[in-house]
């Protein structure tokens, strides 16, 4: 609907500032006395479009200032998408400089060759009501599918929404800007300090080359920003990453001081750079998206890494799969689990899981950490006095916590036996907590608690006996109560597996030179099955992975185990993992960074199995692979990565 003259102060006044939850505002209705006395004034150069309505039903509309026909160079402006900054003033500002300018001839010929889209109020119920978020609670500047990541609501008022464009006016400026084929340029306006904000660096493939240098050549143009240019890869679902990525249009934000500026409006930044985006929009290029993402054909990819690397390394029998939230896009089987009784792989295998073992151990340390049963910086010793023998030359045992246990920071050594192991009477793991008690007195702490990171098998293990001592149950028995059953994981269990389930379990097998050792389906893993004691077939992972998702119905049992901001906070990197940085430890989870984005992991490898699994919250999926032959580390490394780099990351564009 296009709207003139006196309609638009009519109409907008009824439509826009007049919500169903709350009076007109000022700020809201400043707006549309501007729009309204530009359309009077100028009525050869503006004129208003609405768009949409937002939640409490206020009209969403752009304003189009200028005189040249369709088909020039156009460039959008858009403030207020956070209602309690008063960014909207500047949008009103910029535009009504570029209208005061229409007789200088060098801004006359930019108005009758460019096409500028001013839409002062992204957020009207936010503006209206003075409130970052909209109606719905929802930050819609969170709220773009441009590595949208699930989040919960909070007093930073940072919420993303359900899902990506789940909000009315998210998907205004969507539908918009989608056909909107001579765009070229997207600037966003909000208040805090003097910043030029560029989209996150490799943001669906493209070049940031050109992306620099179009940012570099603004901020001249503005006379140098006070706090300079920079990028925020940690923050998901913004406007500028999803119009670069998904319309390959150049995208910057523009932070301006929260207090009016002085001075005169030509020495304006905000004027210099609107001047400046309007002057070089005709020659910004439309940068050429990625082609289409297949899924099956970057599947068929992947699995032929996952086989060939299979084939490569001998391995007997593997099994790979993808999820995306609860659903399972792709499964599949490789050999054999029981190599001898010729039985393949299929769905049903069951693996041992090892170290993904520790996860789960985490999470049940969260679980009580939330219902106030322990506190993560609270001494180890307070629930395994026994550590009480270990030698600490760094200071008291009692500076060893929670936090330092589930971070591998607490400075244990690596193995759970520090000698033996290597005759064929050993057990595989010491089978009864009186045997690692007494190995403490011979014990050290090898660097000083939270200084750096260093594996520790034992140190998960003192988180499994907190739990026991907790909860008054054995850590098997806690575990099935408190997180495998609410997940579903009704085939999966620790140890030894239960009659009804042993034509299930795949066997494992050691290469010996040119030899392939069968070392049978089941081992004890003993005091130490709270760090690697698991087993389970894909199917169930899969719940554990739709859980971790937040692919799980709001209220149910699985939903339940563990709030997501406990999760996300398990996902917080707090010391390298490895030398070059690619890796980090947060609580029991690693977490990599590909491509500005996160992927909390887990590796496991005990008795010859070796797995892995990820998820992306970004996209929404997550990757699970499990092998029962010594030599597959290599493969299975290389399976990950290709899952992250050929699936994961071009589902998150």
């Amino acid at each position: 609907m296009v709207l003139r003259g006196r309609a638009v102060l009519v109409a907008l006044s009824l439509g826009l500032c007049v919500g169903a939850a709350r009076p007109q505002e000022d700020a809201c209705a400043e707006v549309l006395d501007a729009v309204a006395r530009w359309e009077r004034e100028h009525p050869d150069l503006v004129r208003h479009v609405s768009i949409g309505e937002s939640v409490e039903g206020r009209s969403l509309f752009v304003v189009r200032i200028s005189a040249a026909r369709d088909g020039a160079p156009e460039v959008y402006l858009g403030g207020g998408i956070h209602g309690s900054e008063g960014s909207e003033r500047d949008a009103v500002f910029m535009a009504e400089q570029l209208l005061a300018r229409a007789g200088d001839p060098a801004v006359r010929r930019l108005l009758e060759t460019r096409v500028l889209w001013v839409q002062p109020l992204v957020n009207p119920d936010g503006v209206a009501g003075h409130e970052r978020r909209n109606a719905h609670g929802v930050d819609l500047n969170r709220n773009f599918a441009a590595r949208w990541t699930p989040g919960e609501r909070s007093q930073h008022g940072r919420y993303p929404g359900p899902a990506a464009f789940s909000e009315p006016e998210s998907r205004a400026v969507r539908d918009f800007l989608r056909g909107r084929e001579q765009l070229r340029a997207y600037l966003d306006l909000h208040r805090s300090a003097e910043i030029l904000v560029l989209p996150a660096a490799g943001v669906a493939g493209i070049d940031g080359d050109a992306v620099d240098a179009a940012a570099l050549a603004l901020d001249v143009a503005m006379g140098g920003i006070e706090h300079g240019r920079r990028r925020f890869p940690q923050l998901r679902g913004l406007t500028i990453d999803w119009v670069l990525g998904e319309l390959g249009v150049l995208a910057f934000t523009l932070e301006n001081p929260s207090t009016e500026r002085s001075g005169p409006p030509a020495d304006d930044p905000r004027w210099k750079a609107l001047r400046h985006l309007l002057e070089q929009a005709g020659d910004y290029p439309r940068f050429e998206r990625p082609p289409p993402f297949v899924f099956d054909d970057a599947w068929r990819e992947v699995v032929a890494t996952f086989r060939q690397g299979c084939a490569a390394a001998h391995v007997v029998g593997a099994s790979l799969m993808f999820v995306a939230g609860a659903d399972v896009l792709g499964s599949e089987p490789y050999g054999l689990a029981d190599r001898d009784g010729g039985r393949a792989v299929d769905p049903d295998t069951i693996y041992h899981w090892a170290s993904i073992t520790k996860t789960l151990t985490g999470i049940a340390a969260m679980q009580l950490r939330d219902r106030g049963r322990l506190r993560l910086d609270q001494p180890i010793l307070d629930f395994v006095p026994e550590l009480r023998e270990v030698h600490d030359p760094f200071g008291p045992i009692d500076a060893i916590t929670i936090r330092h246990l589930l971070s591998h920071s607490a400075g244990f050594r690596g193995p759970t036996w520090p000698w033996g192991g290597d005759q064929p009477w050993h057990p595989h793991e010491p089978t009864r907590f009186a045997q690692l008690v007494a190995m403490l007195p011979y014990t050290a702490v090898e660097f000083a608690p939270g200084s750096r990171y260093s594996y520790s098998n034992p140190g998960i293990v003192f988180v499994g006996r907190a739990i026991e001592v907790l909860s008054g149950d054995d850590y098997e028995v806690y575990m099935d109560k408190n997180v495998l059953r609410p997940l579903g994981m009704a085939r999966s269990y620790f140890d030894v597996t239960p009659y009804h389930l042993q034509r299930y379990r795949s066997h494992s097998y050691e290469v010996r030179g040119d030899e392939v050792a069968d070392l049978g389906s089941d081992f004890d893993t003993g005091v130490t099955v709270s760090n690697g004691g698991l087993n389970a077939p894909l199917t169930d992972m899969a719940r554990y992975l739709a859980f971790l998702l937040g692919a799980v119905p709001d209220g149910s049992d699985a939903a339940g185990v563990l709030a997501r901001s406990s999760l996300e906070e398990m996902w917080q990197p707090i010391l390298p993992a490895r030398s070059d940085g690619s890796e980090q430890i947060g609580l029991a989870f690693f977490v990599q960074e590909r491509a500005g984005q996160r992927f909390p992991t887990h590796t496991g490898g005990q008795r010859s199995f070796v797995t892995f699994f990820y998820v992306h919250p970004a996209s929404g999926t997550g990757a699970l692979g499990a092998f029962n032959t010594s030599t597959a580390g290599p493969v299975m490394a290389a399976v990950r990565t290709a899952c992250m780099e050929k699936l994961s990351l071009p589902m998150a564009r």
